[in-house]
Order: C-alpha cells, then sequence, then structure tokens
C-alpha cells in the first residue's frame, strides 16, 4: 500500500494567519468601542492584545522567512545579472525584465544555478548561485523571451 505524504506550505499558513489577525485586529477594536465601560469590552480587549502579539510575532517571522522574496519585491527586476562559468570562456547576462515566469530555464539547469521569485504579481528569475554554473548553455537555448545572452568580453 501506497502512502501519500503531503508537505505543509509554511508560507500560506503565515500568510493566513496574518490575515486572520489582520481582520481580527480592526474587529475588536469596534467591538471594545461598542461596548465601553462593560465587563465585555474588558475581554475583548483582552482579545485584541492577544491578536496584536500574534500579528508581531506572526508578521515579523513572515519578513524573515520571506526576505529574499520581499527584497526582490522591494528593489524591482535587476536589468542585469552576470553568470560567470566555471570554463570561463564567456560570460551569460541576466536581463529578469524579460522574463515571463514560464520556468523552463529552471527545470533544464543541471547545477541549480536558477532560482524563482514568485510573490504575487512579481515573477521572475533569480541566480541563486551563479559560482555552480557550468556554462552548459541550456538556459540560453530553451528560453524563449531572450532573458540569457552570451557574451565573450569579460566585463
Amino acid at each position: 500500500m501506497e502512502t501519500i505524504t503531503k508537505t505543509v506550505n509554511k508560507r500560506k499558513i503565515v500568510s493566513l494567519m496574518l490575515l486572520a489577525t489582520f481582520i481580527m485586529m480592526p474587529t475588536s477594536a469596534v467591538y471594545i468601542h461598542v461596548t465601553h465601560g462593560t465587563e465585555t469590552s474588558h475581554n475583548w480587549l483582552h482579545i485584541h492584545v492577544l491578536f496584536g502579539a500574534i500579528f508581531m510575532v506572526v508578521g515579523i517571522y513572515h519578513i524573515v522567512y520571506n526576505w529574499r522574496v520581499l527584497k526582490h519585491y522591494w528593489i524591482g527586476k535587476n536589468n542585469e545579472t552576470r553568470i560567470n562559468p566555471k570554463n570561463r570562456e564567456s560570460i551569460i547576462l541576466t536581463n529578469t525584465k524579460n522574463c515571463k515566469a514560464c520556468w523552463e530555464c529552471i527545470n533544464v539547469c543541471p547545477k541549480q544555478v536558477i532560482g524563482k521569485v514568485s510573490f504575487l504579481w512579481h515573477k521572475h528569475i533569480i541566480i541563486r548561485n551563479g559560482a555552480n554554473c557550468i556554462g552548459c548553455k541550456k538556459c540560453i537555448q530553451i528560453c524563449p523571451y531572450g532573458v540569457f545572452v552570451e557574451t565573450n568580453k569579460i566585463i
């Protein structure tokens, strides 16, 4: 009998927790305002503080866990990144503004040099560890959008 294991997507769980606490913060604040001066108001104050603490902890975890993606989102797509293959015959330049997030290059790269940034509408490739590039040029051959360009001059 085959066992099926499901992986937990931490990013989704953290995002859902942030959304839930983001909704409950103003909701509990409204209940505190409406029931001002009653014992119910006091209870809602404790709930409000609890959701605030959860929001802060999960928010900090979210920023730390997604730092690389958030950094690329804030900075924007880089115009040009250089990959220096180990054979040093040429340099591969990447222009991520041309990337349409088909991820074909990620699938063909034998050394996992290329990764992906996938944050809401901000999706493109990223060079994760360019030092591992062996210069096979499979990324250049497979990319239909011209993200990868080979140059023979050393920059």
